[in-house]
This record gives C-alpha cells, structure tokens and sequence, in this order.
C-alpha cells in the first residue's frame, strides 16, 4: 500500500514494494530533472528495513542550486510533483506526489553534499545498519501515532530529538568525528 490521507498518521508494516515504487519515481524524476539532479535517493522510513513507517515514500534529490528548480515546477506540477511552498525552508524545496486528500510521496529537494544531503543518507544507512536502533525509532513512531493518529505536526515533532541523536551519532561513525 502507497498513500496517506492527508493530516493522518497511520503506520504500515514495512513492504518490499516500496523500494521498487521509489526506484520507478525515481527514474520518473530523472527524465524531469535530467542533469539538474546529481543524485536522487530513497529516504525516510519506508527506506528503512523492517520498520513500521507511515506508507508514503520519501525521495531526496540533490541540486547544484535551487533557481533551476524553481523553472522545473510547472513540468514537475504536469508530471503529478506539486510544489508545496508553505512546506519549503531555507534548506530545501518540497514536493507532494498524491492528490489534495492522499498523500503518496514527498520530494525533497536540497543542495547536493550539503548537510541536509548527508543527513538524509547518513540516517537511512545508519538506522539499516543498527537494526537496534532502527526498533527503538518504529517503537518510538508506533508511541507518537498512537497519541497524535490526527496530528501530523505533532507526530512529527516527537521524532525531531531522536533524528538528530541519529543523526549526530551517524556523523560521527560516517565522518569520524
């Protein structure tokens, strides 16, 4: 299953289809971007093996800069890629895949090598790497989805200090720091 009623967090058992849905996207998404995407990844919790993820696939793109991408929307937005500006940041401009009401993917797009590029990768590949850790995020996931199952902002901000522990812990294995 692909696809999440906007707002709604609900979590699924983890699929191997996911992967092969976030390859065909991005294949999809490389058509689009052409040269303008260095690398495009499969992120997130459905990236992440063995864990219950709420069933929408994260895919980060990486960019030399943003203005190029900024001309790709109206073909990204007749490709099905909505630009959603209210959800962009400094760091990244952000994409839905869906209709109004169901979710399917979010694309992220940021500066390529940057530290928002690293830390995509660095924490899918550390959380697939430490199967511990990778329990202790579904655990934590399944508590706050059960408390917020309506409250997406919320969900979301009760992972925030246990990503960046990850993330600073990936960091140090990945860049010996």
């Amino acid at each position: 299953m692909i696809g999440l009623k906007r707002g709604i967090v609900e979590l699924a058992q983890h699929e191997s289809q996911w992967a092969s849905v976030a390859d065909q996207t991005i294949q999809r998404l490389k058509g689009i971007y052409k040269e303008l995407a260095i690398d495009i990844q499969h992120v997130g919790s459905t990236s992440i093996k063995g864990i219950k993820a709420k069933p929408i696939i994260d895919l980060v793109i990486g960019v030399k800069n943003f203005q190029e991408v900024y001309d790709l929307v109206p073909r990204l937005e007749e490709n099905g890629f909505y630009h959603k500006p209210e959800n962009d940041q400094v760091w990244q401009i952000f994409f839905s895949c869906g209709n109004d009401a169901i979710r399917m993917h979010h694309i992220h797009v940021v500066i390529y090598g940057e530290d928002r590029w690293k830390g995509y990768i660095q924490f899918r590949d550390y959380l697939n790497a430490h199967p511990d850790k990778a329990r202790q995020y579904e655990a934590l996931k399944k508590q706050l989805a059960a408390t917020y199952p309506e409250d997406r902002q919320k969900y979301t901000e009760g992972k925030s200090d246990f990503i960046v522990q990850m993330m600073e812990e990936a960091d140090r294995l990945y860049n010996n720091k």
